[in-house]
Parts: structure tokens; sequence; C-alpha cells
């Protein structure tokens, strides 16, 4: 028998999947509760101008835009939800911290399927406002993972703060920098980089293995309090997580703009990427509060696959 086929993304779901993803959804809220984070809801727009100081070019080009027809204003449909939690935390008085914050929704951006990527995608998130500290956040993934069965095939970490503030340095050329380096596209990297920034982020492009975390210390795109940190994130998820392999990627510079430390990935067996996180207190800075904070986003379209074991098409005359 077939297996059932979706769109790209998931975002049209026939019955009974619908009710079962949204029942999922929930559970998932129920267990990072369990670990103190409160809910919390945002608004699918918010206005460019408040965040445009923040946002790189390259997501103010992916992000899906309106125009306000009484003030003008350019609208956003949300890119990204931490980045409104971030932003409310900063602004809002008498906020108490540590403070831990989940949410569940949709982001969207214009991005094309053929790279893997969907334009719609669904999530639940946590993020630990005044901490840097992953612990809860590797507990409730393994708790969930146990939950539905699903073993965590792969774990992949990373530090990227110092390929993230040679980039930031450069005065032109910040997104293609970003790209070349998730692409490990050293050529374009040659041209847009110093010969001296090139040979030190030019070594981590070659690093994506489980040995390389024995000898951390020793690469030179590393301060030694964040080669410090990744050896105890390492151990952390090792006893945690005694059946996955963990291996530290020198080119994981966070899927989102403002990781600026720590990060880190998840991936089921059929290779779907079931939840991706890191740090992020620069961001919190920028906002005018700063603090620690890390946070990770679970996407819910893949892990709904993963445990129905389905498959997405891009056909819609498939279903």
């Amino acid at each position: 028998m077939r297996r059932p086929s979706f769109p790209e993304g998931g975002a049209f779901l026939p019955a009974p999947f619908a009710a079962q993803r949204r029942k999922l959804e929930n559970r998932l809220i129920e267990i990072i509760e369990e670990y103190g984070y409160h809910e919390i809801a945002t608004s699918v727009f918010l206005y460019a101008d408040q965040i445009e100081r923040v946002l790189p070019s390259s997501i103010f080009e992916q992000s899906y835009k309106l125009t306000d027809r009484f003030t003008g204003r350019t609208i956003l449909i949300r890119p990204d939800i931490t980045l409104q939690v971030a932003k409310l935390v900063a602004t809002l008085p008498d906020m108490k911290f540590p403070l831990k914050l989940s949410y569940s929704g949709k982001v969207f951006r214009d991005q094309t399927n053929h790279t893997g990527k969907s334009r719609e995608q669904k999530q639940v998130g946590a993020e630990f406002f005044g901490s840097n500290d992953p612990s809860d956040i590797f507990n409730f993934i393994k708790k969930i993972a146990s939950m539905l069965s699903i073993p965590i095939k792969l774990i992949s970490i990373g530090n990227g703060a110092a390929i993230r503030r040679i980039i930031n340095d450069l005065h032109s050329g910040k997104s293609e920098a970003v790209k070349a380096v998730a692409s490990r596209d050293k050529p374009t990297l040659k041209k847009i980089l110093t010969e001296n920034d090139y040979n030190l982020i030019s070594k981590s492009l070659d690093i994506y293995d489980r040995s390389t975390i024995k000898n951390i210390e020793n690469l030179p795109t590393l301060t030694k309090p964040e080669a410090k940190e990744l050896r105890t994130v390492f151990d952390l998820l090792s006893g945690k997580f005694k059946n996955s392999d963990i291996i530290f990627d020198g080119a994981d510079i966070g899927r989102f703009f403002y990781y600026d430390g720590l990060t880190f990935s998840f991936y089921s067996k059929d290779g779907k990427e079931i939840a991706s996180g890191g740090e992020y207190g620069t961001l919190m800075k920028m906002f005018g509060k700063p603090m620690d904070a890390i946070g990770v986003a679970i996407n819910l379209d893949n892990l709904f696959m993963t445990i129905k074991n389905l498959t997405i098409s891009h056909d819609l005359e498939e279903i």
C-alpha cells in the first residue's frame, strides 16, 4: 500500500491527519510546560520598522510583505517567532528573570521548495531568558522522542561565535558570506574575506565529525570558554542520548542570523531535522536588554511526518 503524500511543508492535511497533528502539537506544549515554560501567543503580522535594525537584508527579502493601507507602513508576515518573543521580553516592564516562555505557530519565508525548505512551517518552541543552560531543552526533547518512540539518530552541535564575529565586521557581503559558510563554499569566501580570516574559517569548514570533540580546545576559531562549553554540552548529550551519533559541525552558525554561540540540531533516523536551536544573547542586547538567552524550535511538520511514516510531495494530484 502506497504511503500518503502531502504538499511541501504540511500546509494541507486531510482528515484524520490534521486532527492528529493538532493533538501532537498540544501534547508537545504540555510536555514543555512540565519544565516550567509558560505559553504565549504572538501575532502573525509585525511592522518591519519595529525590527528592521536587527533584521538582516537577506531575511527581509525572504519575508512576505504587505502594505498597511492606513499608515503606508510595511507589514511582514511572521518570518520568525523567536524575534517576536525576544522583543516582547526586552520591552515589557517588570519582567522577572530567569524567564521561560513557549509558543506554537507558523512562520512564513519566501524560499523555493527545491532547496528542501518549506515556505510555511509549523513550530513549537521554547525560549529561556536570563540563562544559556540547554539542560531543560535536551531533557524535554529526550522525553518527546521517548514518548513518540522516535530514535534521535544524529545530534549536531557547533559554536559559530567566531565566524559570526568575522562576518559581522564585514562592510559588505555579509549575507553572501553567511550563505557561503552554510554551503561550505570556500571560493566565494576567499573573494569576500581577508586572507587571515579566510584561513581561520576555512579550517572550521573542514570539520564535521565526532572525533574532533576530543581536541576541540585546539580549534583556532574558538575561545577557551567556548571550547569548554562545547565539551560540556557534548558530555551532557552523550549521557542523555546514548544511542545517538553526536558530531561537531565547524560550519554551524545556526539556522537563523541571531545565534551567537552554542548551536544544536536533532535529526531522526530518516534524516529529518526534528528540532534546532542555540544561544542568542547578542539579540537581546540589540533590543536593549542585555542577558543570556537560549531557545529551540521543534519542526512540527517534520516530527509529524516522521511518526506517521508519511512522505511529502509537491504534486497535489497525488493526494
